[in-house]
């Protein structure tokens, strides 16, 4: 794991005492309403954080509707509450996967 990536997931743990995180390795996402987001591009160094627009976040500059697109050498880590209990994903960029309709 990344260190910028394991310096979130351990803060994350160490506060809310939970041990269970998901990963998953995708081309786009979507994030949840009031999540908060963190993206890293693992070539360069860079990263962004937004906070997904939701009932607590109020208006933000990404929607919960919104497609995040992760190119490969880039990763997402999302955490947020549902029903009251911290989650946190860790979204790994890919290379889109080619299909029978797009080899046409």
């Amino acid at each position: 794991m990344p260190d910028q990536v394991r310096a979130l997931v351990t803060e994350w743990r160490d506060r809310w005492h939970k041990a269970c995180i998901s990963v998953k390795t995708v081309t786009e996402f979507h994030a949840d309403e009031d999540a908060k987001v963190t993206v890293f591009n693992l070539l360069t160094g860079a990263s962004k954080s937004a906070r997904v627009a939701g009932e607590f976040a109020g208006m933000t500059s990404l929607s919960p509707c919104a497609t995040i697109p992760l190119p490969e050498g880039c990763v997402a880590v999302a955490s947020g509450f549902f029903c009251g209990h911290p989650w946190l994903t860790v979204y790994q960029g890919s290379k889109p996967q080619l299909t029978e309709e797009s080899k046409v």
